[in-house]
C-alpha cells in the first residue's frame, strides 16, 4: 500500500493533478484511512502500474481503457458500443497457451458466464512473505486489509505468520512480520 507521496515518487509525478488524471483513467479512487490520509491498496497499485507501462510505450491516457471499463458483448449480442469486445473474434486464442492474450481471454470468458475473476487466495501469503523478506513494518490497518482481522496484543498469529508489535506508524501500531518455521 502506498500513500500519495509514495505513488507520486513511484510514477515520477510532480503534481497531484497528474495522479488524479491517472486515477480517472483507471476508473478508481484512493482509499481513505480513518485518520484522513489517502492511500492505494495493492490492486489499485497494480492498475496504476499497468497504466504506467502503457504510458511508457508512448501511448496516451486518452487511449487507455481500464479493464473495469471494458464492456463484453457475447456471440449474438445486438448491442455494439465503443470499447466493447466481441469474444467470438478472440475465442480461438484460448486454444493457444503460448499466446500472451490467453489470460485476458480467459478472464473475459469467466465474466461472460457470470463468474467474477478474483485474485488468487494465495496472494495474501505472497504479500506477507514479501513483507517478511523486506523486513517491512506494517500498520494495524495494513495488516487488517491483508488478513481481514486487526492484530491485537503484543504478538499476533495468522496462519504461518507471526506479527510482533514494533513501534508506531502514524497513530497506529507498527507490526513486524515473521514467518513461522
Amino acid at each position: 500500500m502506498l500513500d500519495v507521496s509514495g505513488l507520486m515518487a513511484r510514477y515520477g509525478l510532480t503534481h497531484r493533478s497528474q495522479l488524479d488524471e491517472r486515477l480517472d483513467a483507471v476508473g478508481e479512487k484512493l482509499h481513505r484511512h480513518p485518520q484522513g490520509a489517502e492511500y492505494a491498496d495493492v490492486p489499485l497499485v497494480q492498475h496504476l502500474d499497468d497504466l504506467d507501462r502503457w504510458l511508457a510505450q508512448g501511448r496516451t491516457l486518452a487511449d487507455y481503457t481500464a479493464m473495469g471499463k471494458v464492456r463484453i458483448i457475447g456471440p449474438g449480442g445486438e448491442e455494439r458500443a465503443e470499447g466493447a469486445i466481441d469474444v467470438a473474434t478472440v475465442a480461438d486464442l484460448v486454444r493457444e497457451p503460448e499466446n500472451p492474450l490467453t489470460a485476458v481471454v480467459l478472464t473475459l470468458s469467466q465474466a461472460l458466464v457470470g463468474q467474477r475473476a478474483s485474485p488468487s487466495p494465495l496472494q495474501v501469503w505472497r504479500e506477507l512473505e514479501e513483507a517478511c523478506h523486506c523486513s517491512w513494518i506494517l500498520s494495524t490497518s495494513q495488516v487488517r486489509d491483508l488478513t481481514g482481522m486487526a492484530p491485537h496484543g503484543d504478538i499476533y498469529e495468522y496462519g504461518a505468520f507471526r506479527f510482533k508489535r514494533n513501534g508506531k506508524i502514524g497513530r497506529e501500531a507498527g507490526w513486524e512480520v515473521w514467518k513461522i518455521a
